[in-house]
């Protein structure tokens, strides 16, 4: 299939699929009835919320592999509705050892947007695993811990308790929450316990900064031996592109053209995968200083089978 093709086929429809194979990673287990006991934070009704939880790697198998969801499990029966608004979450990768009261700090410069919704309502359930339904995969790299926020502006009802553990924590909540940059509270206990649902199949990395005039590279991981493959880059990833069972999480904009149908900035974008079902692609940032500070989002796609990967960030610099 050449890459025009493949460009129109992410750009007009996603063709279904088998379901590749999934499994659950709780953090530190998967019962959705345990914990030390309910919290109401972050999924409890203040007007605002900006929550940021730390998952150490030790409670994490090795990877690589994608999350593609993400569940919460009520502790007890509410009347809360689970309608929020604005609701977001987002995953980053991190080398700190525990949260800090800065946002930012804790989130690094490549955190992805996995979830972005104008209204959110969370069907939850007592002592049941309830998935938020992310809407773009984050790739665990197996070795790092993780940071998750959720933010929300407006929520009604009565608390809801979530299960909790004992991993930190770091929030803000009420009027000014939602794009609050410093928390007012940081424990080192009670996250709320979380479940992933994760897939091993078509993981992408990238250099996670680039300065301009220079070269980085992405790596395609785990695609499977001899399967012929296209990576592309762009400068958001607001878009969600069905492809195969998969999502890719890409702007069709004239970055994304331009590396998908072949440019002298792109190279090893386009071809067949080695026997370890691994393949490498190298991009070159223009020595252009208006670039500086923006973010190239990357993705990839396999043809038979139809599997697409996470979202990857490169952080442009001087």
């Amino acid at each position: 299939m050449s890459r025009n093709r493949i460009l129109s086929a992410m750009l007009i429809v996603g063709i279904a699929a088998s379901a590749g194979a999934q499994q659950y990673v709780g953090c530190p287990d998967t019962s959705p009835s345990t914990g030390n006991g309910g919290n109401t934070f972050p999924m409890g009704n203040n007007p605002e919320w900006r929550y940021q939880q730390y998952l150490p790697a030790s409670c994490l198998p090795s990877g690589p592999f994608k999350i593609v969801d993400m569940a919460y499990s009520a502790q007890a029966a509410s009347s809360h509705p689970g309608v929020y608004q604005d609701f977001q979450v987002r995953m980053a990768l991190t080398t700190l050892t525990t949260l800090t009261t800065s946002f930012a700090t804790n989130l690094g410069q490549n955190s992805v947007l996995v979830m972005n919704r104008p209204t959110f309502n969370w069907a939850y359930q007592t002592n049941t695993w309830v998935d938020f339904g992310l809407d773009c995969p984050f790739a665990y790299d197996g070795q790092s811990n993780i940071v998750i926020e959720v933010r929300y502006r407006g929520a009604a009802g009565t608390n809801l308790f979530c299960w909790r553990v004992a991993y930190p924590r770091a929030y803000t909540s009420g009027a000014g929450a939602y794009t609050a940059t410093t928390a007012t509270r940081l424990l080192p206990g009670d996250a709320l316990k979380v479940r992933f649902t994760v897939d091993a199949n078509c993981v992408v990395s990238a250099t996670p900064q680039v300065q301009i005039g220079s070269s980085g590279s992405l790596a395609l991981l785990q695609a499977g031996a001899g399967v012929q493959y296209v990576m592309a880059t762009a400068f958001g990833y607001s878009t969600m592109i069905p492809w195969g069972s998969d999502t890719v999480c890409l702007d069709p904009d004239p970055l994304f053209t331009l590396s998908v149908t072949g440019s002298p900035l792109f190279s090893g974008y386009v071809g067949t995968t080695a026997a370890s079902g691994g393949a490498t692609g190298t991009f070159l940032v223009p020595n252009l200083p208006p670039l500086v500070g923006l973010s190239l989002a990357h993705a990839a796609v396999t043809v038979s089978p139809m599997r697409g990967s996470n979202t990857a960030l490169t952080r442009i610099i001087p």
